[in-house]
């Protein structure tokens, strides 16, 4: 048996990075998110360099220049920034840390509105309701406003892998 894919991704129709941020590190989310931006440029043949953290004075300018030149090899493109174990990363931060984590989070959504640019945040349990982030609820609920939530059990993984994205054939 085989399977026939129903609904075809083309994968150059969106480029994508995924970043998996380990949470024994301790660098900022920003650096950890610039740091794979810039290799994936790179990746692409394009110089970009994000300012250090001490140089910024809007992360959103910096991601939308960024944008612009990819831009300018792919006009029709956008980019998807896969962040997985999100909430295991977060929770290893110090109180700070993670104000200015999640400030950039903040600034990245709102910068998903104005351009191509997307994220996807992979999350074992909900951030946003989540009582160990009581001490951070006032910066929580800034970046929720700029974020949809879609929460997927497993029971639903499965029915989209076998009903919409794959099909069984004869062969």
């Amino acid at each position: 048996m085989s399977y026939q894919i129903v609904h075809p991704v083309r994968a150059a129709a969106n480029p994508f990075l995924i970043v998996a941020p380990h949470p024994a590190t301790k660098k900022s989310l920003r650096n950890i998110i610039c740091g794979r931006l810039e290799d994936f440029m790179s990746s692409e043949g394009l110089s970009f360099s994000f300012p250090v953290d001490d140089q910024v004075d809007s992360n959103k300018d910096d991601l939308s220049n960024m944008m612009a030149q990819l831009n300018e090899k792919y006009p029709d493109h956008g980019l998807l920034l896969v962040v997985d174990e999100l909430l295991d990363y977060l929770r290893s931060r110090r109180q700070h840390d993670l104000i200015l984590d999640l400030g950039f989070l903040r600034e990245m959504g709102e910068l998903c509105k104005l351009i191509r640019f997307r994220i996807i945040a992979g999350l074992q349990e909900s951030l946003f309701d989540n009582p160990k982030f009581q001490f951070v609820a006032e910066s929580l609920r800034r970046v929720k406003d700029r974020f949809e939530q879609l929460r997927i059990v497993r029971q639903d993984v499965a029915y989209v892998v076998s009903e919409r994205l794959l099909t069984k054939t004869d062969e």
